[in-house]
């Protein structure tokens, strides 16, 4: 009798390690799809940040009567908005709104970027207004 007890102790070990294993596994497929999805979720905040800040930097640039006007503008909402004849940069905490433009015929074209703090590029948006000849 005392076999047969030991062979019913054998198979409930093993059983009870195959339930551990595979446990196991399972736990390990859902920490990765739990560090997937925080990943995703960390760059969707990053773009739609990015899809927000080019927006109203959009908007200013595009609601002002000139260039220079409407980075005056920028640099009131912004204190911290540098820029010179070939761009201009928005610091928002970590990341930056870059914008560059350039004027043919009274048509500016601006390219408007918003980029982390490693440099990389989240987003990018252009625009064009229509504006006289610039004042020089």
């Amino acid at each position: 009798m005392e076999k047969k007890n030991l062979s019913r102790s054998g198979t409930l070990l093993l059983e009870l390690m195959a339930s551990i294993l595979i446990f196991s596994l399972a736990a390990a497929v859902c920490v990765q799809v739990f560090v997937e999805a925080h990943s995703l979720s960390a760059d969707a905040q990053a773009l739609a940040s990015g899809v927000a800040y080019c927006a109203n930097a959009a908007e200013v640039l595009r609601s002002a009567d000139s260039r220079e006007e409407g980075l005056t503008l920028l640099a009131e909402i912004y204190p911290q908005t540098q820029w010179d004849d070939q761009g201009a940069s928005v610091p928002m905490g970590e990341s930056s709104v870059e914008i560059y433009w350039k004027m043919e015929n009274g048509l500016e074209e601006y390219t408007i970027q918003y980029v982390d703090d490693q440099g990389t590029q989240i987003y990018e948006l252009e625009l064009l207004c229509l504006r006289g000849e610039e004042e020089s």
